[in-house]
């Protein structure tokens, strides 16, 4: 799987809507429109806060679900975007490779002449965070979720207590020494907000040239827009720091006095931690089978990392994570014939894509290197791939078949059992052998579609930008 960070809806005739040519399915569900309706196609789970929303094909694609896995705030669906150079900030990781901007000549900040450190940043939920000074001497950095302290030469001053700040949050901090006392104020309002203050103790300088990294601790976030004032609370910047890009050529000083290089390997925000599962598909039959999962653990992903998860070929795609999502149909019944087509990958091999959820199986898996479905009986061949894959099986007892990307797998006997209990996407019938893959598409018709195969498979593949056989 990828990340898109941002997907361009596709404009399509309603003529080519799957379900129009091809109508009378008996479950059909996709992120994208199978007809001309334009109602919801899945309802997802933010992963910070546990919010449901709903959303339309368009919405998947045009951004509004990566937008609300970013809790719609603007500054982090900007990152996530990553149109300009402007929009790509430092995110460090607290790995060990000190992804930190560091100046070639240092700036002393002294309590004589007060100082101010401005900074725009997110934290994640770890702390012991280090954000400005030198590695292993100076700066300033967080103890706890309500700490903060000054550091000069190992010597700290007493801890700053302050409110608590919410990891996956962006706020705007000032740190300010007016010789006396250290301050931390919240200035995400464009109000200065005193979040806490303490005498800075013996401490009576610090040595400024690192960005991440302080008195040996690292930075887990995101940080940029750094301004140094040597100066109290004055505004005249002696070191600005914009974080333009991840080339080492970018990492530069804006006041132009104190040029910058990197140290590390800084990497690119995309909105670490906003994540969004699917907890509903939608049935665009017309039938209101909908595929549903309420337990968290097990929703497929839609969203990873603050962007929609994408195919090898950019389409939106739900990631099943092979342990054990799934999506689960209400109980209906259909005998054979029946057809079903689905828009599917692998990661690694020996998963069921789908199945029936009782003691009838309608199985799409693969076993001992080759596919296999099953229907009470097990026809097996061809050998399974990792591709994006268009799949086509028909259920006939001994008229049965399974075509992979318009190519021919096995025909023989599957088997005679038809639907008795609904559908499972992502799991066999018993919660077993779980999806390591992707799936986007699965339409179920109650009938014998063997005229129309190669029509649907060709609707499909078109949208997808799979090649047939």
């Amino acid at each position: 799987m990828q990340l898109s960070n941002s997907l361009t809806p596709r404009s399509i005739s309603s003529s080519s809507y799957l379900l129009r040519q091809y109508g009378g399915a008996a479950a059909a569900y996709s992120l994208q429109r199978l007809d001309t309706s334009t109602e919801n196609v899945l309802r997802s789970r933010e992963g910070v806060g546990d919010t449901e929303a709903d959303f339309t094909a368009e919405e998947v694609r045009g951004g509004a679900l990566r937008d609300f896995a970013l809790q719609n705030d603007a500054d982090l669906i900007r990152f996530a975007d990553q149109a300009s150079a402007s929009d790509k900030r430092m995110y460090c990781d607290s790995s060990g490779s000190f992804q930190r901007a560091q100046w070639d000549s240092s700036v002393v900040l002294t309590t004589a002449t007060g100082w101010r450190l401005d900074m725009s940043a997110m934290f994640k939920d770890t702390y012991a965070n280090g954000y400005f000074g030198q590695l292993g001497l100076d700066g300033v950095y967080q103890n706890s979720a309500t700490s903060w302290t000054l550091s000069q030469s190992g010597v700290a001053s007493t801890g700053v207590t302050t409110s608590s700040l919410n990891p996956f949050q962006l706020y705007r901090l000032s740190f300010r020494c007016d010789g006396v006392n250290f301050y931390i104020y919240d200035t995400t309002s464009g109000s200065d907000v005193l979040l806490g203050q303490n005498s800075v103790g013996s401490v009576t300088s610090i040595t400024f040239d690192m960005v991440g990294v302080a008195a040996g601790r690292e930075m887990d976030g995101i940080i940029y827009d750094v301004k140094v004032s040597n100066t109290g609370n004055n505004t005249t910047w002696v070191a600005e720091w914009n974080g333009y890009g991840n080339e080492n050529a970018d990492w530069t000083d804006q006041v132009g006095s104190n040029d910058g290089t990197v140290v590390g390997s800084p990497a690119l925000f995309s909105g670490q931690g906003f994540d969004a599962y699917v907890t509903t598909l939608y049935d665009q039959s017309g039938n209101g089978r909908d595929a549903t999962q309420a337990t968290a653990a097990s929703q497929p992903q839609i969203v990873a990392d603050g962007v929609v998860v994408t195919d090898s070929n950019g389409n939106p795609a739900m990631l099943f994570d092979g342990t054990d999502d799934s999506l689960v149909t209400a109980s209906f019944s259909a005998a054979q014939p029946i057809t079903t087509f689905v828009k599917f990958s692998y990661t690694v091999a020996s998963n069921a894509v789908f199945d029936g959820t009782g003691a009838n199986r309608h199985l799409l898996d693969e076993t001992g290197g080759n596919w296999r479905i099953f229907a009470g009986a097990g026809l097996v061949g061809g050998a399974v791939d990792t591709n994006e894959n268009v799949g086509a099986a028909l259920y006939n007892s001994t008229s049965s078949s399974l075509y992979i990307n318009g190519s021919s797998q096995v025909s023989g006997n599957a088997g005679t059992q038809g639907i008795n209990a609904g559908l499972r996407l992502g799991t066999n019938n018993g919660s077993a052998d779980p999806l390591n893959g992707s799936l986007s598409e699965f339409a179920l018709y109650a009938s014998d579609k063997s005229s129309d195969r190669a029509s649907i498979e060709a609707n499909i593949a078109a949208r997808y930008g799979i090649t047939l056989a």
